[in-house]
Order: structure tokens, then sequence, then C-alpha cells
């Protein structure tokens, strides 16, 4: 969920990088990170708001196994950070997926993934830490005109079982 914040003085920072190489014909490797920060310069503007911060990074295999058709896996982590007033709560995933992408045409693709991902979350107060996996899967399709493209993803979790542990 998408909270608009009032107007507010703040501070924001973010940056990606990524890489991918083609070693072979039919074989891609790839890896890549992100970072983000929100700092709101005074608290009392957005009370019930904190600071955040986040850091993903992930890898990944692709292997071409005909025209149009491809497998690979994807490791993916991210760390989440909310700075409240009471403490640090933290959000650490990892998730280990497997995709599939299908070419119909040069220009559109369909993509079909799906594996575990494991949670593990640190709550200040009430204090709180939650371990947990789930199974992840999700699609997306991506179309690319002259001039214009197009993307839709969808991804969610399917099933969990965790445990919960309080202090």
């Amino acid at each position: 969920f998408s909270v608009i914040a009032p107007i507010a003085s703040q501070l924001s920072n973010s940056g990606n990088i990524g890489i991918t190489y083609q070693y072979a014909l039919n074989q891609m490797l790839g890896a890549g990170g992100t970072f983000s920060n929100l700092h709101y310069t005074d608290p009392s503007q957005v009370p019930g708001l904190s600071d955040s911060a986040s850091q993903g990074g992930m890898a990944f295999y692709a292997l071409r196994v005909s025209k149009v058709n491809y497998l690979g896996m994807t490791y993916e982590y991210q760390r989440l950070l909310a700075y409240p007033a009471a403490g640090t709560n933290e959000t650490q995933t990892h998730a280990f997926l497997f995709f599939y992408t299908l070419y119909p045409t040069s220009r559109f693709s369909i993509t079909f993934f799906g594996g575990p991902q494991y949670s593990d979350t640190v709550q200040a107060l009430p204090a709180l830490s939650l371990q947990e996996w789930t199974a992840a899967a999700g699609a997306s399709m991506n179309w690319q005109g002259r001039w214009n493209s197009f993307a839709l993803s969808y991804s969610h979790p399917i099933a969990s079982g965790g445990g919960l542990l309080g202090a």
C-alpha cells in the first residue's frame, strides 16, 4: 500500500546499478543492486510516518533453450528499514526463483516465475521477531513498440509457514 505524505520537508536518495554478461551464444549472467533513503527533516510535519531505507541485490542466470524459450534462476536479497521514534524495524528477505520466458515475437515476452522466499523481521516496539517461509509466484508481460513500450507484472506469496518469536 502506498502512503501519500502531506507536504513536508524531506531528503530522498536512490540509486540502481546492473550488469549483464552474455558469455556464450545461449547463456547469460547478470547482477544488480539498488538502494534508497527517505529522511523527514521535521518529523512533526508527518506524524505517524518515519524515516526509511532499503538496500537490495540480485543475480541471475538465463539459458536460451530454443529460439523463443528461456529458462533460468534468480536470487534476490532485500533489506528494509524503518526508523520510528521507538527504535528500528528491519526486514530481510531472500528469494530463489526459477523462471520461464516465452518470446512469441521479438517485441513481446511473457515470463512466469516461482520459488521459495524467506523473510526475517525484527520490530522494536512491541518487541517482535518473525521468521517466515513463503512460496512466491508471479508473471510479467512486456511489449516494445517502435516509439513506446508497455510492461505489466504481478507477484504474490502463495503459501506461508513461519514462527513468531516475541520478546
